[in-house]
């Protein structure tokens, strides 16, 4: 009996098959089982937690905008008080007027307690200016404007004057309003009045001893008297809206009491506290 022929061997792949196939198989893997990523080395990803942290602190401190110094002046009875500033602003207080600034990371900051101040703000774009008063207050960027705080019988006043650019005034109550240069507008608890026309001069004049006013109510131009002097004046609630209009020196009160009767259908009377009130005549 013949032997069977041996069965045929599979005949072996070349080394560059082999090769060819060995990556195939390492890129499937590699497609089935993908390789984590690469751990930073400790000393770089430090670095990069201690620049993150550092980035989160300075926009926390950005938005919290905090106070790093502080400064309060305040004029005497006779005299105007001037300071320049520490970014360059010029800041000029009437007497018997006080202020507190505020010097902030994003905002410097001015609160009038009392009196009238004029401030001629250095420019600074990223940092606003702005000035509190009682019953509103004004924003501004760069510009010379005044602001007065007065008391009056049935409340308090306050007056914003524009000599140079502009601002924006926010009042207690109502919409925002723009004042540019050449304006004013008189304020009474918090409710804005209508904007009207008004010199530099007077913005400034009180610098010199001098009050002007420009179709002023008369309630506020005696509150402004009785805050420079030891004269208290008063107006009647009925007249107190009048206009008044004048140039007059600090110092001659007693001469403006004799002429506003003269001026406005006023009548004057002692009170028993010193005091005099203008009545309607």
């Amino acid at each position: 009996m013949s032997a069977s022929p041996p069965e045929p061997r599979p005949s072996e792949p070349a080394a560059g098959e082999i090769d060819s196939l060995l990556a195939d198989q390492r890129a499937a893997l590699q497609r089935l089982f993908p390789l984590p990523p690469r751990r930073t080395p400790p000393r770089r990803r430090k670095a990069a937690l201690a620049g993150l942290l550092c980035t989160a602190l300075t926009a926390l401190v950005l938005a919290m905008n905090p106070v790093y110094r502080e400064e309060s002046y305040a004029a005497a009875d006779q005299s105007v008080l001037g300071v320049r500033l520490a970014d360059g602003s010029q800041l000029d207080l009437e007497r018997r007027s006080a202020v507190t600034l505020r010097w902030r990371l994003r905002s410097r900051e001015a609160e009038l307690h009392a009196g009238r101040a004029l401030f001629s703000v250095s420019p600074a774009y990223l940092r606003t200016f702005s000035v509190e008063a009682g019953s509103g207050h004004v924003v501004v960027r760069g510009t010379q404007f005044a602001v007065s705080r007065r008391a009056l019988a049935t409340g308090e006043s306050l007056t914003v004057q524009v000599a140079e650019g502009r601002v924006a005034f926010f009042p207690a109550f109502g919409a925002d309003v723009e004042l540019l240069a050449g304006q004013r507008m008189h304020s009474v608890d918090g409710r804005p009045g209508k904007v009207e026309p008004s010199s530099s001069e007077a913005a400034t004049a009180w610098r010199d001893g001098t009050l002007i006013f420009e179709s002023t109510p008369l309630g506020a131009a005696l509150a402004e008297w009785s805050a420079l002097t030891e004269r208290p004046l008063r107006a009647a609630d009925d007249i107190a809206a009048l206009p008044l209009s004048g140039v007059f020196a600090v110092e001659r009160v007693d001469d403006f009491i004799a002429l506003l009767p003269e001026i406005l259908p006023v009548a004057s009377r002692r009170l028993a506290d010193g005091g005099i009130e203008f009545v309607r005549r």
